[in-house]
Parts: structure tokens; C-alpha cells; sequence
């Protein structure tokens, strides 16, 4: 939608129904241009929030990662309370253990 904005003095040429009808145009040309640019404000802050997942479980997977290579870490797995784990979690937890070459099972 193409909209041209008038000057003062081209508004003041128009008659009353000109008026109204150039305001109109004005109000719906501004509301669809707002709409446009909050969602491309909700896009980016979308593609942002998958970039900062990816981020997040980098850091995750690194972390774990040196902390697997502690040697206390052993010890303090077998203290975890794992009633709250669902099947698919121990199984997962119990794979993990394995590839590790550790005698522990949740």
C-alpha cells in the first residue's frame, strides 16, 4: 500500500470528506506499518532465543564435560536422588555411564 503523506496546506485545500478519508488512510497506511515491524521484531527476538539455546546447551555439554573429569564427580553422582528421573532419564544416565566405563546405574 502506497501512501503519500500530505502537507499542511494540502490538507487544509481538501474539503471536510477528503479529510476524514485522507486520516483514515493515514491511521490504517501507520497500523499495518507497526504490525510489520513487530513482527519482524518478534522474528528476530525468536531466531535470537534459538541461537542463545544452542549457546546455553554448548555451555551445558562443556561444563558436564569437565566436571565428568573430576575425581570426586563419582562419588557425587551416586549421592543423586534419581526418584524424580523418568525411565528414558535413567536409561539415558545409565548409557552415559557406560561409555564412561563406570560401574554405576541409576
Amino acid at each position: 500500500m502506497a501512501f503519500k503523506e500530505l502537507s499542511e496546506k494540502q490538507l487544509l485545500t481538501m474539503s471536510k470528506e477528503e479529510q476524514g478519508n485522507y486520516w483514515e488512510e493515514f491511521k490504517a497506511y501507520y497500523s499495518e506499518k507497526k504490525k510489520s515491524l513487530q513482527r519482524k521484531i518478534r522474528e528476530t527476538e525468536k531466531e535470537e532465543n534459538a541461537r542463545n539455546k544452542k549457546k546455553l546447551n554448548h555451555a551445558r555439554f562443556v561444563l558436564f564435560g569437565a566436571l565428568l573429569k573430576l575425581p570426586d564427580t563419582k562419588e557425587l553422582l551416586k549421592k543423586i536422588d534419581t526418584s524424580s528421573f523418568t525411565e528414558t532419564d535413567k536409561k539415558d544416565c545409565n548409557l552415559l555411564m557406560k561409555s564412561l566405563k563406570w560401574d554405576l546405574t541409576f
